[in-house]
């Protein structure tokens, strides 16, 4: 069995109920015994809001030409399939349910009809909230683990491959702890 650590950022304003898309799709991947295979990094160009807000920009560290060059959310989510090779045994590990949530909606939007890869996630902050009787509230945030000094040495970077070493780090360090079959 191969475990995906699966993490993505998406278009993000102040406003409440911005429509958000995919502009980041990070993972990486780790052999049954836990050792790291390999990484995927891939920004999306997204279609309803092309042009990044300043917020986004300032809380994602994502530059506007990156998102220029990107390409689109089917193109990118090909890639990703491909490079997970869905016929392989896996598991897909995220933080929440936001990044299966918000592939999902992204798949929708596209008439993208299969996302069946989706099925076979495990959501890591429900498992470190049971097994750390912390509030999922306090979990909601990965900045809420850094202030209970869960994780150390967290840069101020809020891109997603930072998360998702943060991620990886809650990942491997109660993996054993945790039945992720």
């Amino acid at each position: 069995m191969e475990y995906i650590i699966l993490n993505t950022e998406s278009t993000c304003d102040i406003i409440p109920f911005f429509d958000q898309e995919i502009i980041h799709i990070v993972s990486a991947r780790f052999s049954s015994d836990f050792k790291p295979i390999d990484v995927f990094n891939e920004f999306v160009k997204p279609v309803v809001t092309p042009e990044l807000t300043y917020f986004c920009k300032k809380l994602t560290k994502i530059k506007q030409k990156q998102i220029d060059n990107a390409q689109s959310f089917p193109i990118v989510l090909q890639k990703y399939l491909d490079w997970i090779n869905i016929k392989n045994d896996y598991k897909i590990c995220i933080w929440s349910s936001l990044s299966k949530n918000v592939i999902i909606k992204e798949c929708i939007r596209h008439n993208i009809t299969n996302y069946d890869f989706l099925n076979k996630c495990v959501n890591l902050k429900l498992l470190f909230h049971k097994m750390n009787r912390i509030s999922i509230k306090r979990c909601v945030l990965m900045d809420a683990l850094i202030v209970d000094n869960i994780i150390k040495n967290k840069n101020n970077d809020y891109k997603a491959i930072n998360d998702l070493k943060d991620i990886i780090t809650i990942f491997l360090k109660h993996t054993k702890e945790w039945s992720l079959t």
